[in-house]
């Protein structure tokens, strides 16, 4: 394989691991916590975050306008899949989650 895209991928990856740390450093993760992951595709991002955490997969909810990627990251993690419509307001009611999590998303976020 190309020697450039391969430096690429390893510093891609490395990147993603330190960012994962600070993000479970700055945030108490624990049994009950209740995150929102907003722009999941199949969840892969949130669980590579998660990972060795104890934040039970029920309670993290995966948001897509993508049925079967959500539907993917529920076989796949055991997630909690939430489709959205781009227009709608999300189905949550106030206070409800712990961290709310968007990676990747926001820049697709429109002011009406």
């Amino acid at each position: 394989m190309n020697p450039i895209i391969n430096a690429v991928r390893y510093y891609s990856k490395r990147a993603r691991e330190k960012w994962a740390a600070i993000f479970r450093a700055t945030f108490h993760f624990d049994e009950h916590t209740k995150i929102l992951d907003l722009g999941s595709e199949n969840g892969s991002m949130i669980n590579s975050v998660l990972a060795g955490s104890k934040v039970r997969p029920k309670n993290v909810y995966i948001t897509d306008i993508d049925a079967k990627l959500i539907a993917e990251g529920q076989r796949k993690f055991g997630y909690d899949p939430v489709l959205v419509d781009e227009p709608d307001r999300l189905p949550f009611e106030d206070g409800l989650f712990d961290v709310v999590f968007c990676s990747s998303f926001i820049e697709h976020i429109t002011v009406s």
